[in-house]
């Protein structure tokens, strides 16, 4: 509204414009300058003319110049501030400047900034500041500074902030809606003179306060600030980032240039979505690019809050006694229309509240109920932080620019406390920082005491700068020098050798020892903690509880080396060794080891009947190596879950039985023995499984249970069997196979006496302990079959509880000496009939020579092959007993040899063996041909037993399992046994000749045979 005065100021600047106007035409173009100038006005004198003479001071230097105006002109405004426009030229004459004045202005009173901006005309700051004379002070001064900023929107200072609180009047907010209203949106003009006219018209004072509540909202935004889009310093940006976050470069790079891109389009990117666990620092990064772009920025964090209702968050009706706006639309209001909102942790909301923030991750519109005002978000720069991304409806990840954030590579963290964490406190403290923490006391800090969590990491290294302090210290320790392992407080090797179950106990021991853990496993275990601390998904934080509770109980492999001799000498200390066995295994191990072969797994074989010691001796070997030992019996059950484990996804579930007998002591290491035993009778698809475990290409071997791959290299895996033909030849070839041979009698002395009593003597606390020898022959002869020495030990511990119960149950003061009686007493009848098939009435007979075979259990035996002529039978041959395969294809050799050697025709003849066993090997040859010349030329033949096959050219060939039948014939008296001179050899080779007392008579043909039996 026009009032008087303004009509009568109007007139009288016309009159001077015109005044002006007139002068300047009397005046060259070429001889003037423009006037615009504010002096402080100190005199006035006349000229000859009668024209005024001013004298001003010019910034601090006094002036004097002529004028085209009277005395009158300047009236009260002297050591004033005054304001003259015009134009000014020289009087050469007078030598000074003249001054043609067009407007001169008293501007005493005016604001400070408001006089020295040239953003403004005069006329317009003559305006202005008349518009504001009836404000305060305070006022005035917002007022001028916000104005000077709308003048030029691009030049905005920083540090100016709204502060509304001053414009508490409604004439006060009229003058600032009056100057903001051209840069305020449409939707927000229309709610505030809605409210306005409201506020008026309303009789109620509690809505009349609420709208003029809805009109101080609005202008409470930044609209100076928020008039256009302000440009990114994205060089600035990145090297404050730089100095506070180290690490995710290629993460980095991906939001710098969504900002850049910005900068171009004059869009603001879309919302962008931050993914990772807090420990990776997303929050305090989407906080320091949203207090570095330069706008206004508001933090939300609503993490664990449950309002109840939704009133808080998104305001109440106007109609209500206090009503206000809600948290979102304060929010909004703190940032700015084209500000920075950044929602922190938003998985962690509750579900209504997610809800709530949609519209703020879409970027679309929001309406607060209280002020009612229908809020274009486009121009706001959303982040978002989250650590799981289901959290985040489908619909809305569409609308995102999503960045993971994975866990910090361990020289990023380093280079963080260096560069970072340290420099931050050492200075807030005032210590020197002259030298890098190294890396291994990094490592220390990061796993063995921060758990590998960076706000633990933090508040440690805090921790070492206010001891450091505290010491009266001015720098930060050398750790160099001081290890920074000084600052662990309980036992190491307590922690590391302790078997632990319950979950804070395993966290513990895991980063107390993490050095000691293969790679891949410290990655594995790292990733499962971040599941126990950030999964919601009960099914996911039990498997991986029980995944960290095995690994961390196996450590990575023991580098010590062998010492030449000491699996002899622990061997040794435990049972009989026999020929060059420990020799053998000490080269296996060796030849790794000299061989630097450190990606190749050391395979050992043992093969051998059941009893003769192959899994004790595994034992003893691990023990000689300083290493822990696991064994599993692998025979007549478990598949691929053996070695492999089973899916976490499948019913009973569960790691492989390799990692879970490592892991049972709490401290076993990935270069255990592994002893898998009996593998000759486990199923096809261990087998199989067994190969793949067994590639010495390969140097992990994978888990299903536990998700990660199992270093394999070091370890020493040693595989017992009996039967070596059931065991695919492609399994044979990866391994070094060690033949552990049945004992002989000899041995079995041996080891009884040197041994197993001693053994049990140990184990009973007997004060002594000896056998007969008479007994010890009995007891070999008549009741120790077995090839092994297994049953010897269970015979004599069963004597020995005979021998307490007779001494009312104890051994105290006794002396054990153990005869025949006791033997025959307590092991009851001979255990070798049906062994020895020889019938007593048929020694000495014509026709009757000894055979030796062996059964599926490895025990020899001695059998009978009898032949007599029989001319009333149908068949030329006819053959009784248990004979099978090759055997009886062995008797038609012998009779075409026999025939062939008497140059006749053989009669008809009855072959009978004896029932001492199943007969179905070629081994019968040389004992066949023989019972038929014995009976045909009627010679007897002497204790001698035979063994050994034959051609029709009365070649002898070799067979199999001579030794255990050269026992058999030991055992059952024979004094000589004919056997083919390769298997001979054979025995001489392995020295297994030195362990029998029969005498051996190697031949090549069935002539040597006769010759040796009945002479030339």
């Amino acid at each position: 509204m026009t009032t008087f005065d303004d009509i009568i100021y109007e007139v009288n600047k016309k009159i001077e414009e015109d005044s002006f106007n007139e002068e300047k035409k009397k005046i060259s173009a070429g001889e003037c300058e423009l006037l615009d100038k504010t002096v402080t006005f100190l005199d006035i004198d006349t000229d000859s003319s009668g024209m005024a003479v001013i004298r001003y001071d010019d910034e601090g230097e006094v002036k004097v110049s002529l004028t085209d105006k009277h005395l009158k002109y300047f009236d009260s405004l002297k050591n004033k501030k005054v304001y003259f426009s015009g134009i000014k030229t020289y009087d050469y004459e007078k030598m000074m400047e003249k001054w043609y004045i067009r407007t001169i202005v008293d501007v005493t009173g005016r604001e400070e900034s408001l006089v020295i901006t040239n953003k403004l005309t005069e006329d317009e700051k003559l305006k202005f500041q008349k518009s504001i004379e009836k404000f305060s002070p305070e006022i005035r001064r917002d007022l001028c500074d916000k104005k000077i900023a709308l003048a030029d929107k691009k030049a905005v200072n920083e540090n100016d902030g709204c502060q509304i609180a001053l414009y508490s009047s409604r004439d006060e907010m009229e003058a600032y809606y009056d100057i903001v209203k051209k840069v305020m949106p449409k939707e927000f003009r229309s709610v505030y003179e809605s409210s306005r006219l409201k506020s008026k018209k309303i009789s109620s004072s509690e809505e009349k306060t609420n709208y003029i509540r809805v009109m101080s909202d609005i202008l409470e935004f930044d609209w100076i600030n928020n008039a256009e889009y302000k440009y990114i310093d994205v060089e600035a940006l990145q090297e404050k980032i730089g100095k506070k976050h180290i690490g995710y470069n290629q993460q980095l790079n991906e939001i710098y240039t969504e900002l850049r891109a910005s900068n171009i389009s004059k869009v603001v990117p879309k919302t962008l979505c931050f993914i990772g666990n807090p420990d990776t620092g997303i929050n305090k990064l989407a906080r320091t690019i949203a207090s570095s772009i330069g706008t206004g920025y508001s933090i939300i964090n609503l993490a664990g809050a449950d309002f109840g209702e939704n009133e808080p968050l998104i305001g109440s009706s106007k109609i209500y006694i206090n009503a206000k706006a809600g948290f979102i639309y304060d929010c909004i209001k703190e940032a700015g229309l084209r500000g920075v909102l950044v929602i922190e942790d938003f998985n962690l909301y509750e579900s209504n509240i997610r809800s709530l923030m949609t519209p703020l991750l879409n970027k679309t519109t929001y309406m607060d109920m209280f002020a009612e005002v229908k809020i274009d978000l486009s121009n706001m720069l959303v982040i978002v932080t989250c650590s799981d991304i289901k959290k985040i409806p489908q619909h809305v990840r569409a609308n995102m620019t999503t960045i993971y954030f994975q866990d910090l590579e361990e020289r990023e963290i380093v280079e963080i406390i260096n560069k970072v964490i340290v420099p931050k406190y050492c200075k807030e403290y005032g210590l020197d920082f002259p030298q890098n923490i190294p890396v291994e006391s990094c490592k220390t800090l990061i796993y063995k005491h921060a758990n590998m969590n960076m706000d633990k990491l933090d508040s440690m290294i805090r921790s070492i700068v206010v001891k450091t302090v505290a010491k009266g210290d001015k720098s930060f320790p050398d750790y160099s020098i001081k290890p920074i392992s000084d600052y662990k407080e309980e036992d190491y090797e307590k922690i590391r050798n302790k078997y632990v179950r319950e979950i804070t106990e395993t966290e513990h021991k895991f980063f107390n020892c993490y050095f000691e853990y293969p790679e891949c496993i410290q990655k594995k275990a790292v990733k499962l903690f971040n599941i126990l601390n950030f999964e919601k998904n009960d099914g996911l934080r039990e498997h991986a509880i029980d995944v960290i509770h095995y690994i961390s109980n196996i450590f990575k492999p023991n580098d010590k080396s062998l010492v030449m001799g000491s699996v002899i000498e622990e061997l040794s200390k435990s049972q009989y060794i026999q020929n060059d066995f420990a020799e053998r295994i000490e080269a296996a191990i060796l030849s790794k080891e000299l061989g630097n072969n450190v990606n190749r797994m050391t395979v050992i074989g043992l093969k051998g009947k059941a009893g003769t010691g192959k899994s004790s001796a595994a034992i003893s070997v691990a023990k000689a190596l300083n290493r822990n030992f696991i064994k599993i019996n692998v025979g007549g059950g478990g598949g691929a879950e053996v070695i492999n484990g089973c899916n976490k996804k499948n019913y009973n579930s569960a790691p492989s039985l390799i990692i879970k007998e490592l892991s049972k002591s709490g401290h076993g290491c990935y270069s255990d023995v592994i002893i898998l035993d009996e593998i000759d009778k486990s199923t096809p698809d261990f087998m199989n499984t067994l190969y793949e475990f067994l590639d010495p290409n390969e140097e992990y071997f994978y888990d299903n249970y536990l998700e990660c791959f199992i270093p394999k290299n070091n370890f020493l895996v040693m595989l017992t069997f009996n039967d070596i033909s059931s065991i695919p030849i492609p399994i044979r070839d990866r391994m070094e196979i060690i033949e552990y041979s049945s004992y002989s009698n000899s041995d079995k002395k041996s080891i009884i006496t040197d041994y197993v009593l001693p053994k049990l003597k140990t184990n009973f606390n007997i004060k002594d302990i000896s056998i007969d020898s008479e007994a010890l022959d009995l007891y070999l002869k008549n009741y120790d079959i077995s090839p092994g020495i297994r049953n010897a030990e269970r015979d004599f511990e069963y004597i020995l509880m005979r021998i307490a119960r007779q001494n009312n149950c104890t051994f105290e003061s006794v002396d054990v000496h153990i005869d025949q009686n006791d033997i025959k007493y307590t092991l009851g009848k001979n255990r070798t009939v049906g062994l020895d098939g020889i019938p007593q009435l048929s020694i000495g007979k014509c026709g009757m020579a000894q055979a030796l075979a062996v059964t599926t259990s490895g025990i020899g035996v001695l059998m009978a092959v009898e032949t007599v002529v029989n001319p009333y039978q149908d068949k030329n041959i006819v053959i009784t007993g248990l004979l099978e395969g090759s055997c009886l294809e062995s008797v038609s050799v012998a009779c075409c040899f026999i025939s062939k050697y008497l140059k006749k025709e053989l009669p008809k003849l009855h072959i009978h063996i004896t029932e001492g066993m199943k007969k179905d090997g070629p081994s019968a040859g040389v004992t066949i041909a023989m019972s038929i010349l014995s009976c045909l030329l009627e010679k007897p033949i002497a204790n001698i037993s035979f063994t050994g096959s034959i051609d029709i050219y009365g070649h002898i060939r070799p067979v199999g399992s001579v030794f255990e039948k050269c026992i058999a014939a030991e055992r059952c008296g024979v004094n000589t046994i004919i056997l083919p001179s390769e298997s001979y050899k054979g025995l001489v080779s392995e020295k297994k000749d030195e362990r029998l007392s029969i005498k051996m008579i190697p031949v090549d043909t069935i002539e040597e045979v006769i010759s040796y039996v009945w002479g030339k």
